[in-house]
């Protein structure tokens, strides 16, 4: 199974728009800052150290809610 990895940094106030991916899962890996996570209809609050899974076919984004950068390990599977 090929799998998909990268590095995203997201500066102040900074949306990832809501995206549904119907045959990958993904996760998010918080490296620094703090965001704020929707994963379907569920909202959380996630740092340093957490992590954010959102399964194929649901809804789900990212803001940056911190007074700094939101710099995030990204990874989704299968590779598109």
């Amino acid at each position: 199974m090929r799998r998909l990895f990268r590095n995203n940094e997201h500066t102040l106030t900074a949306i990832m728009m809501e995206a549904c991916h119907a045959s990958q899962d993904k996760f998010y890996f918080v490296i620094e800052g703090q965001g704020t996570f929707v994963v379907g209809t569920e909202t959380s609050q996630a740092g340093p150290g957490m992590v954010i899974w959102a399964p194929a076919g649901v809804d789900h984004g990212v803001t940056n809610t911190s007074a700094a950068r939101l710099v995030l390990l990204v990874g989704i599977a299968p590779a598109p």
